[in-house]
């Protein structure tokens, strides 16, 4: 009798453009374990909660001084999701926006309903802002 096999599928990894590069994909949402179902799988893994950053230091601080992104219910993340395409679709949102306007955007999304998604995000986008400014 032939064995059945199964067959998983392969998660896609922000890969480096360069070889050696000093910078790192970050996923905005994060820890991967509390992301990983439904819709919020899909607002994590989408295109736009996803940025290049230097690994050694911005990346680093980020998760030192985070531990993790609150999840919102999926009901929230789905219409996150939705909001998300639209903006896509009528060029609102593209690959190249910052990582501030990112930010910026997830919370707005979230402000009025999801507290503690927003809040962490706020404190993310406090770090990005710190680390943007320059040092006199």
């Amino acid at each position: 009798m032939k064995k059945k096999r199964r067959y998983y599928k392969k998660q896609k990894k922000c890969v480096s453009r360069e070889k050696e590069s000093k910078n790192d994909c970050h996923h905005i949402l994060w820890q991967r374990k509390k992301w990983n179902k439904g819709y919020l799988r899909k607002l994590r893994d989408f295109y736009y909660c996803k940025v290049y950053i230097p690994k050694d230091t911005l990346h680093q601080e980020i998760h030192n001084r985070i531990r993790f992104i609150p999840e919102p219910r999926p009901m929230s993340a789905r219409f996150a999701i939705q909001q998300l395409e639209l903006l896509d679709y009528y060029g609102a949102i593209s690959d190249s926006d910052s990582f501030d306007k990112r930010l910026r955007i997830l919370i707005e999304l979230f402000r009025y309903v999801e507290d503690n998604t927003a809040s962490a995000l706020e404190l993310q986008l406090e770090i990005v802002r710190d680390y943007n400014s320059p040092s006199d």
